[in-house]
């Protein structure tokens, strides 16, 4: 999430809408709060890539799309809205053409100075350090999350729930850390 826009206490959703359509920025909506989505350097944009395609390449002829950065998550109708930087949705709800997603499966953020959880209510949320080979994963069970930490460019998350084994290595293709 970026930083807040104006001093203004609150906006509608009505208002939201209105600066979304007519702007060439991205913002992103909270109860009110509207916040302008800032750029990315240049490894979260091949971090945001390399998740993409790893999932992309596994969820491949199994009904799901994957959608990097410029798709919309809603969260709560009228409520809630952000921009992930990587959604993966199975609902073929979410396939109909427009700008957001309703029902994702999987949501990853690249870590910057600007980015904060949200719980988003999804099977696995994984979050990707750009200062350390890290990545923290939330986990929907059942009512709650669990939560784990992966470290070290040879390691690897496994998804069970869906299948699938992210090496570090490959999310941190070429990459170099920032401090």
């Amino acid at each position: 999430m970026g930083k807040p826009i104006e001093n203004k206490p609150s906006y509608s959703f009505e208002e939201y809408q209105a600066l979304e359509q007519s702007s060439q920025e991205r913002f992103e909506f909270f109860h009110g709060e509207i916040f302008a989505m800032s750029g990315a350097t240049k490894n979260h944009n091949t971090m945001v890539l390399n998740c993409a395609s790893l999932f992309r390449n596994h969820f491949k002829g199994k009904g799901c799309k994957v959608f990097a950065e410029g798709v919309q998550l809603e969260k709560e109708h009228r409520g809630v809205y952000f921009y992930p930087d990587v959604m993966v949705t199975c609902d073929e709800r979410d396939f109909e053409e427009g700008l957001k997603v309703k029902f994702p499966k999987i949501i990853v953020e690249v870590l910057s100075k600007s980015t904060a959880f949200q719980d988003l209510n999804r099977k696995y949320y994984l979050i990707v350090s750009q200062s350390d080979y890290t990545v923290k994963i939330y986990e929907r069970k059942g009512e709650g999350w669990s939560f784990s930490v992966v470290q070290g460019i040879e390691s690897s998350i496994n998804l069970a729930q869906i299948g699938l084994a992210l090496p570090l290595k490959e999310i941190y293709d070429d990459i170099k850390l920032e401090p």
